[in-house]
């Protein structure tokens, strides 16, 4: 288990560096110490650790699910992953994120979401998003079954949502 205090210099600690370059990716969320705030809310954690992602685009059958892709990428013991304040990883990847524009610099960037499918079970939703990836894997980027944001919206926090669609979507691939 990794945790260090957040920086907006990605070099300046190597595990938010780690974050803020997206080589790493938001695998899970903990909001039961979240409190409401004036601004946004204090206490949920997040929890990231790196993807294999061209195993999935490779073969998304293979990986029909979020969750068979963390664990396939080794994210489900503690070695791995890397927790951390997610308000203050948000905020400060949102300033890195800037600055890197500004400078006009595409190392990486937060993708905006083209879509949402919400679903009950046995509908195909599993199948829908497997065929989006198939469609173009390289531009793609499908969460089935997600549990960041399956637990962000059982938090009732619209900002956290935001924040975890926000961390879910950054990439350090310009395919993408």
């Amino acid at each position: 288990l990794r945790n260090n205090e957040p920086s907006s210099n990605a070099d300046e600690f190597p595990i938010w560096g780690e974050i803020m370059r997206g080589e790493v990716h938001l695998v899970n969320i903990d909001a039961s110490g979240i409190r409401m705030t004036n601004d946004g809310y204090i206490g949920a954690k997040a929890v990231f650790c790196k993807l294999d992602w061209d195993a999935y685009k490779k073969d998304p059958p293979s990986l029909p699910m979020f969750r068979f892709l963390v664990s396939q990428s080794g994210c489900e013991g503690r070695r791995n992953q890397i927790v951390v304040d997610l308000a203050q990883i948000t905020e400060k990847t949102k300033a890195y994120d800037k600055s890197l524009k500004l400078q006009n610099r595409s190392d990486v960037r937060a993708m905006d979401p083209t879509g949402f499918v919400f679903h009950e079970s046995r509908v195909g939703s599993t199948l829908v998003a497997n065929s989006l990836t198939a469609m173009n894997p390289a531009a793609n980027r499908v969460y089935s079954e997600s549990n960041p944001i399956n637990n962000a919206l059982k938090s009732d926090n619209p900002q956290l949502f935001r924040d975890v669609v926000y961390l879910m979507g950054r990439t350090n691939r310009i395919e993408e």
